[in-house]
């Protein structure tokens, strides 16, 4: 799935703020002591550059479960990184539901 925290992130009053979510989200991933410490810091160049990543489902759960189970990023980030993680699910579940139809046209009829 595809990662994109190249978004603004807004403050509680709804105002755009300087840094976008990958900025802000590279910051809090690398300075964390994990056992994958290379695909981290790897991720957190990449989000500081405001690139997406594409990840597969095992490491998209360690990223997402990395948000929700951080006990120092503050409720006004982690709603905000946790919708991007929602909403490349709705992509990738659209996705599919496309690609399915596009087999099912391809098919002739029996």
């Amino acid at each position: 799935m595809k990662l994109d925290f190249n978004k603004p992130f807004f403050s509680i009053r709804g105002d755009k703020q300087p840094s976008t979510l990958g900025e802000l989200f590279a910051d809090v991933i690398s300075t964390e002591q994990h056992k994958e410490a290379t695909k981290l810091y790897n991720w957190a160049v990449k989000f500081a550059q405001n690139e997406s990543v594409d990840l597969d489902k095992a490491d998209f759960k360690l990223l997402e479960d990395l948000v929700n189970n951080h006990g120092r990023i503050v409720v006004l980030l982690k709603a905000q990184l946790l919708q991007v993680f929602e909403d490349a699910r709705d992509e990738e579940r659209d996705r599919l539901k496309k690609k399915v139809e596009e087999q099912k046209v391809k098919q002739p009829a029996e």
